[in-house]
């Protein structure tokens, strides 16, 4: 990637390989988009009705058996997506049967998701030593649980008694300690993004993908500035409502996002 020597050249030569592949291919663009919306109003109305006719979140062993599998079932579903966009930007036949014929990469997407995962924990658990976790309350619902505090707090600090009470137990040492525990995660996460993607294009172990995503040289400026254009296209588009409208945009930012991993690898 050193002859893009600037952010703007790399992001135009991206957009020209982008349009390059939809274009050379548009037949398979608009297959694609059909499978996308189809998977994704699947996914929407089934999660929709477990979480409605399921008590998902419960703190039991079935439950979290439950939520397991069907998260595995999803990402093996991905993996077998991601190796179909693969497929379509190297104007190799797609089919939809991909979608179940790369489950053996489960183990290894799975093993690497569960470290990030880990990670992430790490500010996470700081957060539940300073403000318990009420687990009948909650159960296994982290995301509820952070909702809840970012409520409180939020209620809190409009309150000058209550934000004085808060800032006698909450600190800026506790800040402190939760930012530097959170650059943690998004310092892995930038060096280490590319190895899911590595063990899907490539079919190899998760070490090998560790070995290889290690050895890539990349700056973090275009990977953010990427990343924020991609958001707030997101963004602006989810604001639609349309869901066809941003399957299209949600696939061309996939295959966008591709390229770049290929840019990387060579």
């Amino acid at each position: 990637m050193t002859q893009y020597n600037s952010i703007s050249k790399l992001i135009k030569e991206l957009f020209i390989r982008t349009k390059s592949t939809i274009s050379s291919n548009l037949i398979e663009f608009l297959i694609l988009n059909l499978y996308l919306t189809i998977l994704l109003i699947i996914y929407i109305t089934s999660s929709q009705w477990i979480n409605q006719h399921l008590a998902i979140y419960n703190f039991s062993i079935s439950m979290i058996i439950l939520r397991l599998s069907i998260f595995c079932f999803w990402l093996g579903m991905t993996i077998g997506w991601m190796k179909i966009l693969f497929f379509y930007i190297d104007n190799k036949k797609i089919n939809i049967i991909t979608l179940f014929q790369y489950f053996h990469l489960l183990p290894h997407v799975f093993a690497f998701i569960t470290i990030l995962y880990l990670i992430w924990l790490l500010p996470i658990t700081y957060i539940i030593y300073k403000f318990p976790y009420d687990i009948n309350l909650y159960g296994t619902n982290l995301f509820l649980y952070l909702q809840a505090i970012q409520t409180d707090l939020f209620n809190m600090l409009n309150n000058e008694i209550s934000k004085n009470l808060f800032s006698a137990y909450f600190n800026e040492f506790d800040i402190l300690i939760i930012t530097l525990l959170g650059i943690i995660y998004y310092t892995f996460l930038i060096k280490y993004w590319t190895i899911i993607l590595f063990i899907i294009d490539m079919e190899i172990s998760i070490k090998t993908s560790f070995l290889l995503g290690s050895k890539l040289q990349r700056n973090i400026i275009p990977l953010l500035c990427i990343t924020i254009i991609s958001i707030t296209i997101l963004i602006i588009i989810s604001l639609l409502q349309n869901i066809i409208f941003l399957c299209i945009v949600l696939l061309i930012l996939q295959i966008f996002w591709l390229h770049y991993f290929r840019m990387l690898r060579k």
